[in-house]
């Protein structure tokens, strides 16, 4: 047991104007919890969307990660984390708040190209896409660069689960090489046990 309670990323109002902002974005049935780190000392909001952006699916994310830097080639670009799965599928909730803690706690930069090795893989065992690399957000429109009344300027980012040849693909070629394979491939990005493209 931790000695002292876990001491929130973002303050209980942030996340709130956050999860609204998303909410209306996105639209689906709102929930939110607060997730530990594993020693209990920190927590971040994850808030869920269920049947979004369409039924059976649901759209998860951070809410109060871009209380805490990020910096970007010397500016500091402040972000939340997304992603898209199964409606009933728990683990991209814990998924997403081990990568939140891994850019706060741990200083991990969260770009577009960037991949978190293995994260996917730590909840979920028998998965081909074990990496996580962050994009553009494309399920849910407006959340590139957004204002967020009394919070500021949010960019959210959406993972895309990748199998470790897709990642070498990546490493070899390029960011805009392997979307393009991706989107030729009209990939499921929310199956966890796709084949690889590459």
């Amino acid at each position: 047991m931790p000695t002292n309670p876990a001491v929130a990323i973002a303050d209980p109002r942030t996340a709130r104007l956050l999860a609204r902002f998303l909410h209306a974005r996105a639209g689906g049935v709102p929930a939110a919890a607060s997730y530990l780190n594993e020693d209990e000392s920190a927590s971040v909001v994850i808030a869920t969307f269920k049947e979004s952006p369409v039924p059976g699916r649901a759209v998860f994310s951070t809410a109060g990660l871009s209380s805490v830097p990020n910096v970007l080639d010397g500016d500091d670009i402040r972000v939340e984390l997304m992603a898209c799965a199964a409606v009933d599928d728990e683990a991209i909730e814990n998924v997403l708040a081990m990568c939140a803690f891994a850019v706060a706690s741990s200083g991990w930069l969260a770009a577009p190209g960037v991949v978190f090795p293995d994260v996917v893989a730590e909840y979920v065992r028998d998965t081909t896409v074990p990496h996580l690399m962050w994009t553009e957000p494309f399920s849910v429109a407006g959340l590139s660069s957004a204002e967020v009344a009394d919070v500021g300027v949010v960019h959210w980012l959406q993972g895309l689960p990748l199998t470790d040849r897709e990642v070498e693909y990546l490493q070899r070629n390029g960011f805009d090489a392997l979307e393009d394979r991706l989107a030729g491939a009209r990939v499921e990005y929310d199956d966890l046990r796709r084949a690889s493209v590459c």
